[in-house]
């Protein structure tokens, strides 16, 4: 039986939320302060939100899926998204990857842990 490709749209959705959060964050503490008007800085978050949770309950099947091709899109998903230098992107969205992975396993744990 053939194994199924479960492609990467969720998963790409995920991977520029990431990037939003990073950059909000970044945007809003690089003048060495937070304040309550750094808020515009996570507009982009807001809008990214949906699409990240829309479909999330597929990221998992996504991520344990995959291929190198499909990491190497997800790089260029982000490079459409983001300014971000070349020599850092592909470590960015890798980590991106490990962290959804992370996230995804701990939601994993606390269900186990809830259904007790």
């Amino acid at each position: 039986m053939a194994e199924e490709e479960f492609g990467t749209k969720e998963t790409e959705d995920v991977v520029v939320f990431f990037g939003s959060i990073c950059e909000g964050i970044y945007e809003s503490v690089k003048d060495g302060k937070l304040t309550f008007g750094d808020y515009i800085n996570f507009i982009p978050v807001v809008a990214d939100l949906l699409p990240a949770i829309s479909g999330i309950e597929k990221v998992p099947d996504e991520l344990r899926d995959l291929s190198k091709e499909e990491m190497d899109a997800l790089v260029e998903k982000f490079k459409a998204n983001f300014e971000i230098p070349d020599d850092i992107i592909e470590e960015f969205v890798e980590n991106c990857v490990t962290g959804a992975r992370l996230v995804f396993r701990n939601v994993e744990l606390f269900k186990i842990w809830k259904d007790r």
